[in-house]
């Protein structure tokens, strides 16, 4: 399983995404967005390193209300959020890409934990990948899409949308489903669209900090990356690429 920035921000950094378009461009649709289901909301533009951003999505929630977008060294812009379990990006991608009329992709790269040690299970695995089209298509906005899931014990493969130039057909038919589509082809297809997803110096220092600031209603969660870590089984890992 790749690792990024050490595993010291999953479950953020298990499932995130990119918009081809700039910063500013993003954060503002973005927060209009967010107005509009939302009473009050603060935007912060900053300049630092990744780690002290993502440090900013605590705590998480089970209630989405804190997101951060990052330029990075090519023309697509990261996004990160701060829901509970990994990063929750697939909606606010696929919406804000018909918005402004540009591709995103959003991608998982979860381990497979079947038992932490307390009964209950840690995190289902899944690889997947999902790029969006700036225009309407079959289903949604989705242009393709590829993945490698635990579907509650049974692992599941798909393949739906446009095939890319880039992709590795052939691995689609292995015998073993999680050999489908893996780790290391999920990192693979996303530098072929200039994406060096997994890789601390592909992010720069240019960020937009977005926070919803309306009370977390009663009945949701809120924890520290520290406890979502105990509570999925998860640990820091020293493979980073």
């Amino acid at each position: 399983m790749i690792s990024f920035l050490n595993g010291s921000f999953a479950p953020i950094t298990l499932g995130f995404g990119f918009f081809e378009a700039k910063l500013r461009d993003i954060s503002k649709a973005l927060l209009n967005w967010r107005q509009e289901h939302s009473n009050e909301q603060e935007i912060r533009y900053l300049e630092l390193d990744l780690s002290k951003g993502l440090s900013l999505l605590e705590p998480l929630t089970s209630l989405r209300r804190r997101e951060l977008l990052v330029s990075t060294r090519s023309n697509w812009t990261a996004y990160f959020d701060n829901s509970l379990r990994g990063g929750d990006p697939t909606g606010t991608l696929s919406h804000l890409s018909l918005i402004l009329k540009c591709r995103s992709l959003a991608i998982d790269c979860y381990p497979d934990i079947p038992d932490k040690g307390d009964g209950q299970r840690g995190c289902w695995g899944a690889v997947q990948f999902q790029l969006f089209s700036p225009e309407k298509k079959e289903f949604l906005n989705y242009e393709r899409t590829v993945s490698v899931v635990n579907d509650g014990g049974k692992w599941e493969f798909n393949a739906s949308g446009t095939v890319q130039p880039f992709e590795n057909t052939e691995a689609y038919k292995s015998k073993r489903i999680k050999d489908r589509f893996t780790p290391e082809m999920l990192e693979r297809y996303c530098s072929a669209l200039g994406i060096e997803a997994f890789s601390k110096e592909f992010y720069t220092e240019s960020s937009a900090f977005i926070q919803i600031l309306d009370p977390l209603p009663s009945e949701h969660r809120k924890a520290s990356i520290a406890e979502m870590q105990r509570d999925m089984g998860l640990k820091t890992q020293g493979n980073n690429t």
